[in-house]
């Protein structure tokens, strides 16, 4: 889905911007896991880009863990890196 809209969306918004940003540090809510896994087979990529925005904008979109900043960050599948 992200590579999908990064390539197809000529121009995105910052709030676009924002969400595929969200999109890939966090994980997804269940929700928004259900209801983008519908829409990527039946919308359009324009439509597809208003419901990530809409959830993203309602703070559906991704689990927020609440802790802020993270020191130690995930550089590759074998390692971690303190920031």
């Amino acid at each position: 889905m992200y590579r999908r809209l990064r390539s197809n969306l000529s121009k995105l918004s910052l709030e676009m911007e924002g969400a595929l940003e969200a999109i890939y540090s966090k994980p997804l809510t269940a929700e928004a896991e259900g209801r983008l896994r519908k829409a990527l087979a039946a919308r359009t990529d324009e439509d597809l880009a208003a419901l990530i925005v809409a959830l993203h904008t309602d703070n559906r979109l991704v689990v927020d863990d609440g802790t802020g900043l993270d020191p130690i960050q995930i550089v590759c599948s074998m390692g971690v890196r303190n920031v």
